[in-house]
């Protein structure tokens, strides 16, 4: 089993938080954008802004079913994801396979 990088378990926690909803973009050339919403720290002054996630880190957790895609939102130069943890019983089933 490879081990998950800190990159990795920092978007597995982003995504793990249902306060946070996490977006993926795919433009029309194949591009893909993930990100996020980070709302402003009353405290700390820092926030109110998109943060993008390492495509490259999302995809790999894409692909090893770490994380899954919701239903397409689609427009005529972009189709937009939800991104989301998979349910419980289908982690258990790809752990097993």
């Amino acid at each position: 089993m490879r081990s998950t990088s800190p990159q990795a378990l920092d978007v597995l926690r982003i995504v793990s938080d249902p306060r946070t909803p996490v977006f993926v973009t795919e433009h029309a050339g194949g591009r893909r954008v993930y990100g996020y919403w980070r709302p402003l720290d009353a405290v700390g002054g820092r926030g109110g802004c998109y943060v993008a996630l390492s495509a490259a880190e999302c995809d790999e957790l894409y692909r090893a079913g770490r994380i899954t895609l919701g239903e397409p939102v689609t427009d005529p130069a972009k189709t937009t994801y939800r991104v989301r943890r998979p349910e419980p019983s289908i982690a258990r089933r790809l752990s097993v396979a």
